[in-house]
């Protein structure tokens, strides 16, 4: 079994047709048949099911593909961590950051592994926090901060933070008491994230644990948006009581806190039990961790308390 085959194989099950990979790899289709052919008489099973419509994997073909996957990401840490002489932290580093941390930790990121890393290419990937956990369980990623995620899936979680939950709405908007009840809540039209989210998951449950059916008048999976439109009038919403600093909305928004114990979003360092970390991720993930610190010492994040970073 070759390292060139395995590669080809995973190309063709990306591209989904085997015309459409040796093009991708600048490679002769009848070519890339043959390494296949040896590939699959050397495994002796089936790998590929050919159809009118393109290729899709056997059994076989699935098992395969995860060890591929595993062993091209191994060779390439260990290309890297040979690449890293002492004191030359070098190498590619994938961060998945949750769509509500870019205003906090993206820029700030980028500008510190510049000045302290100049051989780290970072790479900073966004989305829901259960994505960003898949992709670092399949090795695509070095390290997340993820929300409410457990510590399976081969993850090493870090505890960092947790904040309340609030209820925004446009300035006037809201009840004038401190804080609001579920009952009260539930009778707003009420805008909210889209599942699956674990924010969406605290509020489903908390209506079902007290009988309310609340009036949900929309789903938005973006929460920048969501609190746009929450700003321009579109009902009410309930997120971290962070975004109260959102600069877009700064002005035009209130909050309220709910009276529900446990309404609160717990933040994670995750990192992979299967793949080795390299040097330069570890650093990367420590400018995060840095960030984090300097954050809850400026009180520039607005839910940080005192037991929340490390």
């Amino acid at each position: 079994m070759e390292l060139r085959q395995l590669r080809y194989f995973l190309a063709i099950l990306e591209a989904g047709s085997l015309s459409r990979a040796a093009g991708h790899l600048h490679v002769a289709q009848p070519a890339l048949t043959q390494q296949i052919k040896k590939l699959e008489a050397e495994l002796d099973s089936r790998l590929l099911v050919r159809t009118t419509r393109g290729v899709t994997p056997t059994a076989a073909g699935r098992r395969l593909a995860g060890h591929a996957r595993e062993i091209l990401q191994q060779i390439e840490r260990a290309r890297r961590d040979a690449q890293v002489e002492a004191g030359d932290l070098a190498g590619v580093v994938a961060v998945g950051l949750p769509w509500s941390l870019h205003q906090w930790l993206g820029l700030p990121l980028i500008d510190r592994v510049q000045r302290q890393l100049p051989q780290v290419h970072l790479r900073i990937q966004d989305g829901p926090s259960w994505w960003l956990a898949e992709q670092l369980a399949e090795g695509k990623l070095d390290c997340v901060i993820v929300f409410d995620t457990p510590a399976d899936r081969g993850l090493a979680l870090q505890p960092l933070f947790s904040e309340p939950l609030c209820a925004f709405g446009r300035i006037g908007t809201l009840p004038e008491s401190a804080m609001l009840t579920p009952a009260a809540l539930a009778v707003l039209p009420l805008w909210l994230l889209s599942r699956p989210n674990s924010i969406r998951s605290q509020i489903d449950r908390l209506f079902e644990r007290e009988a309310l059916t609340p009036r949900v008048s929309g789903e938005i999976d973006a929460p920048a948006l969501l609190l746009a439109a929450v700003a321009a009038g579109h009902g009410v919403t309930v997120l971290p009581a962070s975004s109260a600093a959102t600069p877009h909305v700064q002005g035009k928004i209130e909050s309220r806190g709910i009276a529900a114990p446990g309404l609160v979003r717990r933040a994670s360092l995750g990192t992979s039990r299967l793949y080795p970390v390299t040097p330069a991720a570890e650093a990367v993930q420590q400018c995060l961790l840095d960030l984090l610190v300097e954050h809850r010492a400026q009180a520039s994040w607005p839910a940080m308390t005192d037991d929340q970073a490390n």
